[in-house]
């Protein structure tokens, strides 16, 4: 660093040498702020693919669970559908052993009751035979058929109520037996459908999933071709930035001045104390003044830029300390 007047400064930052410089030093940082800008975005789209193919795996193994849950469901209503069918068989075999046992019953009953009708419509025709006749001998042989047709009809109707009795008991155990295999064959008809809607369930949840793995792989490629974006702008940016840290380090020899990112700085002629600084940046919030790019500006050796002011020239700063002591001098005399 070279030791330069104020005016020695103004001089330089006007000449075409530091013009071209400067516009070289702008342009790249403007080329590194977009650099970074698109790098950013490269960086949120590579995230957020990653993000999409974890989320798209995770919904895919979490759905091919469940399409194997309901493939289990299917099987397991299978064997019991299987299980339920093979039971209808023998409730129907049962049934059909009861109904014909119970029919052969009705039979029976319907014999008995044919013959006691038939033994009650003798005993009538014999009772009227008895009050016309007068034979004694056909009246004995009258007197005997109704008896054997009376202990026949009581047999009969002793044996009609047991009948009758069985008939009925026996044919409400084959409506129990016909609800049974209604209520098997309704099971069975319930597990077949459940079976078909599971199967379908698995199918579609098998497909969506498959769809969910597809998704992961598409976003898992868009991913690697942002990555490879992403690291090609940052090649970028690290060659940019270099070329505007050489086009600092090209400032130090050609200025003759020590070269920061943010100022270049020279020694004071004026007051070896102090040094100037020349922003390259403009900057409104930070500092203890408002800085622009390009100002000129000095500085404390110590301080630094912890507290900078506008750089005046010796002249105008002795004029106004002149004019300050005329108008206490004129003060005082008109006193």
């Amino acid at each position: 660093m070279k030791a330069k007047w104020l005016k020695e400064i103004k001089g330089l930052l006007s000449s075409q040498d530091f013009k071209d410089w400067w516009r070289d030093y702008t342009k790249t940082q403007i080329e590194i702020d977009r650099a970074k800008e698109r790098l950013d975005e490269l960086l949120t789209q590579e995230n957020l693919q990653e993000f999409r193919a974890d989320l798209s795996q995770k919904k895919g193994i979490d759905t091919l669970y469940q399409s194997s849950g309901y493939e289990d469901q299917a099987a397991k209503m299978v064997a019991e559908a299987s299980e339920l069918e093979n039971r209808s068989y023998e409730a129907v075999a049962n049934f059909e052993e009861k109904r014909v046992y119970v029919s052969d019953l009705w039979f029976k009953v319907g014999a008995h009751e044919h013959r006691i009708e038939e033994i009650k419509t003798s005993l009538e025709e014999h009772a009227a035979k008895l009050a016309t006749t007068k034979d004694r001998n056909i009246v004995l042989n009258i007197k005997s058929d109704v008896k054997a047709l009376e202990a026949e009809l009581k047999k009969l109707e002793k044996e009609y109520g047991k009948l009758s009795e069985e008939y009925e008991k026996e044919a409400q155990k084959k409506s129990r037996l016909w609800e049974e295999v209604e209520t098997v064959w309704m099971r069975s008809l319930e597990y077949n459908l459940k079976v078909a809607e599971n199967e379908i369930k698995a199918k579609k949840v098998k497909v969506e999933s498959q769809r969910f793995f597809s998704e992961s792989e598409e976003s898992k490629k868009r991913s690697l071709e942002v990555k490879a974006k992403v690291d090609g702008t940052r090649k970028q940016l690290g060659d940019l930035e270099k070329g505007l840290g050489d086009l600092r380090a090209f400032a130090r020899d050609r200025f003759e001045c020590i070269a920061e990112e943010d100022f270049l700085y020279w020694q004071q002629r004026e007051n070896n104390r102090m040094v100037f600084c020349v922003p390259l940046v403009t900057d409104m919030d930070n500092y203890n003044i408002e800085i622009k790019a390009l100002g000129v500006y000095h500085a404390d050796r110590q301080r630094g830029v912890k507290f900078i002011e506008p750089a005046v020239p010796e002249q105008k700063v002795l004029v106004e300390d002149r004019r300050i002591n005329e108008f206490f001098t004129v003060g005082r005399k008109g006193m």
